[in-house]
């Protein structure tokens, strides 16, 4: 059956009711997901289930399309979020004091180490570059190091640039 939420995004100033028909529940970052498709704008769109007032069932029934598979339809992306970003292949340097963290938690189910220095290694992924991803790769700070691809790179030196700026005007 089709729901009823109530739901209000960080930042809104005021919830939003939608008719939603929900697909499969997603958990990250310590936060439950509700994914499904938003009927009014005929949309797939990714709820956080803590930030819903009001759930309210109808009596409107939908079918899930028979073609549809959260697994498939996750993989390649980090977090919750999909966008039209496409997946590659992510090479990083990691540093001795996180090789064994990434050994042991990966990104995803691609994640391989490739080569192995006294120092350092190279672990390669398939997934796509997304926001979601440069902020995971950010809290590993000094420790790891976007080798490619270069649009990624690209946003880490931009990050660690705002971040220098922001410390050297405290």
């Amino acid at each position: 059956k089709m729901i009823e939420i109530v739901h209000q995004t960080f930042g809104s100033p005021a919830p939003n009711d939608y008719l939603f028909s929900p697909y499969c529940l997603k958990s990250y970052k310590q936060r439950w997901y509700v994914l499904g498709m938003d009927n009014e704008k005929g949309m797939l769109k990714n709820f956080a289930l803590d930030r819903i007032s009001e759930i309210r069932m109808t009596q409107k029934s939908f079918r899930i399309p028979n073609d549809f598979d959260a697994t498939k339809f996750y993989k390649g992306y980090l977090g919750v979020y999909r966008d039209l970003t496409p997946v590659q292949t992510i090479k990083l340097k990691v540093w001795v004091k996180q090789r064994d963290y990434f050994k042991t938690l990966p990104l995803n189910d691609s994640m391989r180490e490739v080569a192995v220095y006294d120092d350092w290694s190279i672990f390669e992924c398939e997934l796509a570059p997304t926001w979601e991803l440069e902020m995971e790769l950010l809290q590993y700070n000094d420790m790891v190091e976007v080798l490619e691809p270069v649009c990624l790179r690209n946003m880490m030196i931009e990050h660690a640039w705002n971040m220098l700026h922001l410390y050297n005007e405290a």
